[in-house]
């Protein structure tokens, strides 16, 4: 995961007035100096070559009524950036109410770094996707991006589906806000988000993500953010599955805090490790009326500063399905606020022998662990 990043070599430049951009820019033509907030047509499209920097001299916003293609390489990054401000330099690329009849929109091997969202625009900050679909993020890199009020830092997203993956989102802060690296309420077709390393954000909420609607969580990293409630994930709804979040920070709900009205919370083989709360919930807390499915997972490691439930906290409204996971201490490390009516079944409470994690909680970088485990560990065919 994450991108090469090469030498920024200037071959010319070219100056973009604000205005509407469509057709092709050039590596001839790089830098492209955006002097004002840019448009693409709908029914037009505006292609980026490979290696092309364009540097925002001032808040500008790249608006997307049509297509984008900006598609790089391993070797040969695209820019995006702000190469005189300092932090928050450009206003970010935003997808308002395209027309589900456009072809597309792919950036890939892009990097993205200083857009954020202030003054007019309090939402988003590399990307701002409303009642947009049919976007593909992948393979970028989104780092030291903010956002105001309404979160998002890295990307922000409401009623929209796009597919993010293989992306590393880190260093982004939602000041005031909610999901420094992703925050994203999809009530129409699914949101995926796959295979990204998202870690060191930061938020009010949900430090990691925000998720809300039909979204799929699968094979991400998510580690070392920091948010009030869950400071890996503020999960209202979602399927999580083969996701590491490991030595997130909170107050309530270390690695995951599950807010919601019912059962949308589906956590399948996740390991939920080394988290650390300041309240309740080190691990996982069920709150307001939430009911997560927690399956095949291994919560351990994680504590809580009110020692109430240094694995899992349940309050007096909600429950949880618990079966066939690796819970340290089990059920005893299940802080039940009330009486459990919930479901624990075929659960064990073993290490489970990872390889070379982080030594505990705290700002160890989890993603430099190997959470794989030894050939002896306990969880080995058991799931």
């Amino acid at each position: 995961l994450g991108i090469l990043v090469t030498s920024i070599q200037c071959l010319s430049q070219t100056i973009i007035p604000s205005g509407n951009v469509y057709g092709t820019w050039s590596i001839s033509g790089s830098p492209y100096l955006i002097n004002g907030d840019i448009a693409v047509p709908k029914d037009s499209s505006l292609i980026i070559e490979k290696g092309v920097v364009v540097d925002f001299r001032g808040n500008y916003l790249l608006d997307i009524n049509g297509r984008l293609i900006a598609i790089g390489d391993v070797s040969d990054t695209i820019y995006f950036t702000n190469t005189i401000g300092t932090f928050l330099g450009w206003a970010g690329i935003q997808f308002d109410s395209v027309s589900s009849s456009q072809d597309s929109s792919k950036i890939q091997y892009c990097s993205l770094t200083k857009a954020g969202a202030y003054g007019d625009l309090l939402e988003g900050g590399a990307f701002r996707i409303n009642y947009s679909s049919k976007i593909d993020i992948s393979n970028c890199l989104i780092k030291n991006c903010g956002s105001h009020m309404d979160g998002g830092a890295g990307i922000w997203c409401n009623n929209g589906s796009p597919k993010i993956s293989f992306c590393t989102i880190k260093n982004n802060m939602a000041i005031n806000g909610d999901g420094g690296g992703i925050y994203i309420v999809s009530d129409t077709n699914q949101a995926i988000i796959d295979n990204n390393i998202i870690c060191f954000n930061e938020a009010s909420d949900g430090g990691g993500l925000y998720i809300k609607g039909n979204v799929k969580v699968i094979n991400n990293f998510i580690c070392n953010n920091h948010g009030s409630w869950g400071g890996g994930i503020l999960a209202f709804d979602g399927y999580y599955f083969n996701n590491v979040i490991a030595n997130n920070q909170g107050s309530v709900g270390g690695g995951v805090f599950c807010r919601t009205s019912s059962d949308r919370v589906r956590i399948i083989n996740c390991n939920i490790i080394n988290n650390f709360s300041s309240a309740v919930g080190g691990g996982l807390s069920s709150n307001y009326w939430s009911n997560p499915t927690v399956l095949n997972s291994i919560i351990y490691g994680n504590l809580s500063g009110n020692n109430q439930g240094d694995q899992v906290y349940i309050d007096s409204w909600s429950d949880a399905v618990f079966r066939n996971c690796d819970i340290q201490e089990g059920f005893d490390s299940i802080y039940v606020d009330g009486s459990f009516s919930g479901t624990y079944i075929d659960n064990i409470a073993m290490d489970p022998l990872f390889l070379a994690p982080t030594p505990d909680t705290g700002d160890y970088n989890a993603h430099l662990a190997d959470w794989s485990v030894f050939s002896s560990s306990p969880c080995i065919d058991t799931g």
